[in-house]
């Protein structure tokens, strides 16, 4: 496979089709030129986006050169061709997030990437990332200690967002490759003059250490490349490992750690590297080996990573914000409604069925002449005592949620569904005995209990009271 033949080989690969719109991130670069004359001779309708970071004054002549040259390439062709162009400041823009001026400029790129793509409905973005780039990129995760899954270097292919992909279809070839391509299509290219200046620890890596390292041990590039594609196999195998252990999870804001410990090192690592991307956090060593000691360690431990508070409790790590809003006002239960985030459907049933109550926990038929006046949603009052169905006798309500496995900061905010003698349901355990069917003729309620959004969800396991931010498993990690 030669240069030439790279783009369909990868776009059917990743299953694009002839029709299929592409977005590629192009600057004027020799590796964007090249990816841009490929996709022009391709039947795919093309949109390119340049993004001008406004850190150098010859970078406007460099997009009205890659504009010239896709007004060009789009007058020879059928297929659509059109290019955006956004000039950003991403100087201000690093001083926002308070991260270097690269991490700055990708994440404007990516984002203004996300945004055409869902509003022409692109499913496909395209980069020039070369082998070159890959060598210099696992190097640099390298020496910022990151796991493996930095030392495996950029992903060939991977999701950018749900329903779009980022595709690297240039990503097995070399920048002598990229170059020799160039040179034999008489194509024109940009010199970014930032790429030689070696106060940037990636142009550092690019004309110092890289040179040095191949000059001392020949092959040493190819070598590493090699040793990243055997990486992100083995990182496949482990993300099916990883992804079981979500599973396990149940949709709530707790891991089982019982299967996790069992694991190797690495299984653990991915799992704690996906749990931090979910929580929006940054990942590095430090944190992971943090997270790792947190959940191996002794019980009732917690640590502090931004805004989330992990703490260990049993056998279980959970999370939720760090500073988490008081359990809301009780409110009545109408017949079918929303209440803090939750549905209540309630209705009045000539006859009760058992069956409901015996399999699904979050749904309770109750006897409609045990209920004492208004039904309301609310948190368990401190003190307050009830008898579950088929308990010997009354508890308190925190009691027994704790003996049901729920931690004790959060048994203040599982909700109960009461009347004016106290909780009558807790949705994910049972109802109250007093409220138990015992005339199958006679009138009931038959109650269920839906959260409108990912909420934080304990082991077994009532409905928690939450912050906005989505607390549920990562999907598709």
């Amino acid at each position: 496979m030669s240069v030439d033949t790279a783009l369909t080989t990868a776009f059917a690969a990743a299953g694009i089709g002839p029709r299929c719109p592409v977005l590629a991130l192009c600057s004027a670069g020799v590796d964007s030129m090249v990816l841009l004359d490929l996709l022009a001779q391709g039947p795919w309708p093309v949109h390119v986006l340049h993004v001008d970071h406004g850190l150098r004054a010859e970078s406007a002549r460099e997009a009205e050169v890659l504009a010239a040259r896709a007004a060009a390439l789009a007058a020879r062709r059928t297929a659509p061709l059109a290019v955006t162009r956004l000039r950003v400041a991403v100087a201000d823009r690093a001083r926002i997030w308070a991260c270097g001026l690269e991490e700055a400029g990708r994440r404007v790129r990516y984002r203004a990437a996300l945004c055409i793509a869902r509003r022409q409905g692109i499913a496909h973005v395209v980069t020039a990332h070369h082998g070159d780039d890959q060598v210099e990129t696992i190097l640099d995760h390298i020496l910022r200690g990151s796991h493996d899954r930095g030392a495996a270097g950029m992903a060939t292919q991977r999701s950018l967002a749900p329903g779009i992909s980022l595709l690297r279809p240039l990503l097995v070839w070399r920048r002598a490759d990229i170059l020799s391509y160039a040179r034999r299509h008489k194509l024109t290219w940009c010199e970014d003059p930032s790429n030689t200046d070696l106060r940037w620890r990636r142009n550092r890596l690019r004309h110092e250490v890289i040179p040095a390292l191949e000059a001392g041990a020949p092959g040493f590039a190819t070598a590493l490349l090699q040793r990243a594609e055997d990486l992100r196999h083995r990182h496949q195998l482990r993300q099916r490992l990883v992804e079981g252990l979500w599973q396990n999870a149940g949709g709530g804001a707790c891991l089982e750690l019982d299967d996790i410990l069992s694991q190797e090192q690495s299984v653990r690592y991915g799992l704690w590297a996906d749990l931090l991307r979910h929580l929006t956090l940054s990942c590095d060593r430090q944190r992971l080996h943090l997270i790792d000691d947190l959940a191996s360690g002794c019980c009732g431990r917690s640590v502090v990573l931004g805004g989330w508070c992990l703490r260990r409790h049993r056998q279980r790590l959970y999370w939720h914000p760090r500073d988490m809003p008081p359990p809301p006002l009780s409110q009545r239960a109408s017949s079918d409604g929303n209440w803090s985030g939750y549905r209540l459907t309630a209705r009045l049933l000539s006859h009760g069925d058992q069956q409901i109550i015996d399999h699904d926990p979050w749904q309770a038929v109750i006897a409609a002449q045990a209920v004492v006046g208004d039904l309301w949603w609310r948190p368990a009052h401190p003190g307050e005592r009830w008898q579950a169905l088929g308990a010997p006798g009354r508890r308190g309500v925190r009691r027994y949620l704790a003996d049901h496995g729920e931690p004790s900061w959060l048994r203040d905010r599982i909700v109960l569904l009461a009347d004016a003698h106290g909780p009558v349901w807790i949705p994910g355990y049972t109802i109250a005995q007093r409220v138990r069917i015992s005339d199958p003729q006679a009138a009931c309620w038959q109650l269920r209990c839906t959260p409108l959004a990912p909420l934080a969800q304990g082991p077994g396991s009532g409905l928690v009271f939450c912050a906005k931010s989505s607390c549920s498993g990562p999907k598709g990690l």
